[in-house]
């Protein structure tokens, strides 16, 4: 499945409650006081004032983590004015399934022909990253810069290109320039900070100077405090990302995002119990799909104990649950539990429940995709659905299956405008040479995969230790050990990286 996709459902899970009455919005006032340059809106085209201010509203609350907040207000603006392309476009990155997204990029790229350069060209770099063409995608965004050189979120959407083609050296330097475009615009200090702290080739210390600009360009806002957190969990400063998280937290009660990353930092100090009782407080206050997306985190407490077992036991209940939940996108919350159970599963060498997981997750994919307006985006589903057949068979010595699976993964991603779209390929048959004992040809083809993958990254480790690059090794195992950032396969993997680091 295309990264962007897979982004733009992993977004959904950002959510915050609604206030029903403008007034009652803490951030109205102060995006009604900001000028122009600070919100730096691109040119929309609608003569709406109504729609205009919650075209804005919907943006900034976007940018400030509030996902269901954005929702309503790009409807409110789309209510004013039914032909805003922003507003449909704003709508779309507020959805909160794959369905619901596409659907609502497919209604803004019908209002596109009447909408401003700008937005046109916004539109279509959505749709090109929704089938992993990137480089057309990269095209357009340069357009955006060409049609508005002096705003920051033309230079926002390159580097978010340039970050999804794995430029990321190009991507920091983009931001660079969106920065003095705006100074005083606080995306992009957010963008650049969470590059140099989660994006390899990572470098934390370099994000210090962002983190610290974005709190003093926004004190109140719960979202600075996060980031500042992930500065302290990129820099192992557990404890003080605790403190920072809390104070998210104090500064907005209703946000469940800080809770959920305090529970991540518990998780990594060994405070089990602690991890538990902020993710089941985060859920009791997370919106949309919060719950299913906190539920898995929370199942991964398990695997930071040293019981992967129980997480996988964990997240099949959590699968059995969801339906009740009430989340609007059970099919892909079911994907995302049974993705994570699949990794889980494969990482230990248990193999019948990556097999049990895999069947329950082929056709729920398939599901998610199946009302897709364009073909290309089921083909993607289907290079998804091969990797992880194939990632199981190499793990399980079954060469034949998982070169096949290989095979399969070039064939459908050929004409891909993407340069990283061989990455899975490679990582299928960098595991079955690892499982061969082919030590260099592993080392060689996982050095092609995805090197923001942990698990991935874990047995390109070993591979080089098995070819005798101990210092190499070692020096990706201690990157493993210290990586502070939350995921199924992190969960499994640190504590032995530590050990191995030594």
């Amino acid at each position: 499945m295309s990264r962007a996709l897979l982004v733009s459902i992993a977004a959904l899970s950002l959510a915050a409650p609604f206030h029903q009455s403008l007034a009652q919005q803490p951030y109205t006032t102060e995006v009604s006081n900001r000028s122009n340059a600070a919100v730096a809106l691109l040119p929309m085209s609608t003569a709406s004032a109504d729609a205009r201010m919650h075209a804005t509203l919907g943006q900034r609350a976007l940018d400030m983590g509030r996902a269901a907040a954005a929702a309503q207000h790009f409807q409110q603006a789309l209510a004013a004015d039914p032909t805003s392309a922003f507003a449909q476009l704003g709508a779309a990155n507020a959805a909160t399934s794959f369905a619901d997204y596409d659907a609502k990029l497919t209604a803004a790229a019908k209002l596109a022909p009447n909408a401003s350069r700008a937005e046109q060209l916004e539109i279509g770099i959505a749709r090109k990253t929704l089938v992993s063409d990137y480089a057309g995608a990269e095209g357009l965004a340069r357009g955006l810069i060409a049609t508005a050189p002096n705003n920051p979120r033309s230079y926002l959407a390159l580097a978010t290109v340039q970050q999804q083609m794995g430029n990321e050296a190009e991507a920091r330097k983009t931001l660079k320039q969106a920065i003095a475009v705006a100074p005083n615009f606080s995306p992009s200090y957010t963008q650049l900070a969470y590059s140099y702290m989660t994006s390899q080739p990572t470098d934390p210390a370099k994000a210090k100077p962002y983190v610290d600009k974005l709190v003093v360009l926004e004190p109140k806002e719960a979202r600075a405090f996060i980031t500042q957190g992930s500065y302290y969990r990129a820099t192992n400063q557990l404890p003080q990302a605790r403190r920072a998280y809390t104070r998210a937290a104090k500064l907005d009660s209703t946000m469940s995002m800080a809770l959920q990353q305090r529970a991540h930092v518990e998780s990594f100090l060994g405070n089990y119990d602690a991890a538990r009782a902020d993710y089941d407080a985060a859920i009791k206050l997370g919106k949309q799909n919060d719950a299913a997306t906190f539920g898995m985190f929370r199942t991964f407490v398990a695997a930071h104990a040293g019981n992967p077992k129980q997480s996988i036991a964990e997240l099949d209940q959590l699968v059995s649950n969801i339906d009740g939940l009430n989340v609007p996108d059970p099919v892909g919350a079911k994907v995302g539990a049974l993705t994570a159970e699949v990794q889980i599963a494969i990482q230990i060498g248990d193999f019948e429940s990556a097999s049990r997981a895999i069947a329950q997750r082929t056709p729920l994919v398939r599901e998610q995709v199946a009302q897709a307006t364009d073909e290309k985006v089921k083909r993607l589903a289907e290079a998804d659905i091969a990797y992880y057949d194939g990632l199981l068979a190499a793990r399980k010595g079954d060469a034949a299956t998982a070169k096949a699976k290989a095979d399969d993964i070039m064939r459908i991603v050929a004409e891909n405008n993407d340069p990283q779209k061989d990455q899975p390929a490679h990582a299928v048959l960098g595991v079955l040479a690892l499982e061969e004992k082919d030590f260099s040809g592993a080392a060689n083809h996982l050095a092609q995969a995805n090197p923001n993958d942990m698990y991935i990254q874990y047995e390109r480790a070993l591979a080089l230790d098995g070819a005798g690059k101990k210092s190499e090794a070692k020096a990706i195992f201690r990157k493993i050990a210290r990586n502070n950032f939350n995921s199924a396969s992190v969960a499994v993997s640190r504590a032995d990286a530590a050990k191995r680091a030594r």
